[in-house]
């Protein structure tokens, strides 16, 4: 079902995120083509599509790591265009990437330590806490080499970590990628109580049916452009279309 009735108040009224027209080229070939979106505050919107529609490209494109050649990206009411990666992080932009990108050599609570850099380590012990409440799992495991847990526990723990950065928008890359339905769920159920008194959250995933269970809306990329958009409910009147769209039966 739909979650949009249930946003908190405020939430829905407020664009944090406005994405105009972009256009994101390699070499010769444009992998975003006019693409344009919007995310507001208090939302789980989801980006959904078959591989190689540009749903990662999108992503890198929003944190600055392959800048638009054309189009505008606007948040929390500046531009960020053409703005740098670390300019954007401390703008509260923050990116969860595809494959989680722990440091295995390093336990749990080192990892979770390096999202404290970015705030110059401000509230350290209190916001460690935070993250251990939502991740009991990490706390049980905090002197663990990050690269012995199970695909689920680093998930977890990027994402852990990329709230230490105090995000106002996180965005998280693949989040589906190698992990059980069970553990997806969770996670996903995670992000949604997450998007409802912040940070407002941002997901990249094939998972159609895990997606639109849990977000507030839906953007489905087709060959680098918007193919489809609207809320779980309007877009399962017409399952056949979603999945045309995705590769799926």
């Amino acid at each position: 079902m739909s979650h949009t009735e249930n946003l908190h108040p405020g939430a829905g009224s407020e664009i944090l995120l406005d994405v105009s027209s972009i256009r994101v080229a390699r070499g010769e070939v444009d992998t975003l083509r006019d693409v344009s979106l919007t995310v507001r505050s208090g939302e789980l919107v989801a980006i959904l599509g078959a591989n190689g529609a540009g749903k990662t490209t999108l992503l890198r494109a929003l944190s600055g790591l392959l800048p638009p050649h054309a189009g505008k990206i606007t948040f929390n009411g500046v531009d960020t265009t053409s703005a740098a990666p670390h300019q954007i992080a401390r703008s509260g932009m923050i990116h969860v990437p595809e494959g989680r990108g722990v440091l295995p050599e390093l336990t749990v609570r080192e990892n979770l330590d390096l999202g404290m850099v970015l705030h110059g380590w401000r509230g350290r012990a209190q916001e460690i806490d935070q993250v251990y409440a939502l991740f009991p799992i990490l706390k049980a495991r905090t002197a663990a080499m990050a690269g012995m847990l199970s695909g689920g526990e680093q998930q977890m723990l990027s994402i852990a970590r990329s709230l230490l950065c105090r995000p106002k928008l996180l965005m998280v890359d693949e989040l589906s990628l190698g992990l059980s339905p069970k553990i997806t769920i969770e996670l996903m159920a995670l992000l949604e109580r997450i998007s409802r008194t912040g940070p407002t959250v941002l997901i990249v995933e094939q998972n159609a049916q895990q997606a639109l269970q849990f977000a507030d809306r839906i953007y489905v990329l087709a060959q680098g452009k918007v193919a489809l958009t609207g809320t779980p409910d309007e877009l399962r009147q017409d399952p056949g279309l979603l999945g045309a769209y995705l590769g799926q039966a």
